[in-house]
């Protein structure tokens, strides 16, 4: 996560919108925002990070991504209709299923891995984990396979 340690100390100095009005949002306490802010936590979990972005008004790969100090705040670049509370859930269930599988999987394939399951409106509409597990494991077998 390039920028996020960075963005989030300069986004915190907005104000009414710093580290302890962002705990409180998200649900966290706020020592756990200032060691993201540190960098002193390696990789937040998702649904964090997604409520961080929510709350600022960014998306997620502008958070992590983009450095929002000379780029400055655009406003939120996801796609229109994006359902944070879906995505979060979806995310809890993928991490989930990929602790069970005993893998170890960088950011970047957690999140191509969400992005193909949000994408795919069967896996991101099914209820069920067994439904999402399944659909990890597909994917999973496709990128080993390059």
């Amino acid at each position: 996560m390039d920028y996020l340690a960075k963005n989030l100390q300069f986004l915190t100095q907005t104000p009414g919108k710093g580290q302890t009005e962002a705990a409180n949002a998200i649900g966290v306490r706020q020592p756990a925002i200032s060691k993201i802010a540190r960098g002193e936590t390696g990789e937040p979990g998702y649904r964090t990070v997604a409520r961080l972005a929510a709350f600022y008004g960014v998306s997620v790969d502008d958070l992590i991504n983009r450095d929002l100090t000379m780029e400055g705040v655009i406003g939120v670049s996801q796609p229109v209709g994006l359902e944070v509370a879906k995505l979060a859930d979806l995310i809890e269930t993928v991490e989930a299923a990929i602790e069970r599988s005993g893998r170890r999987l960088p950011a970047k394939t957690k999140a191509r891995l969400l992005a193909a399951l949000y994408g795919d409106d069967q896996a991101s509409a099914a209820s069920s984990a067994q439904a999402v597990q399944a659909a990890l494991a597909s994917i999973l077998a496709t990128l080993e396979e390059t």
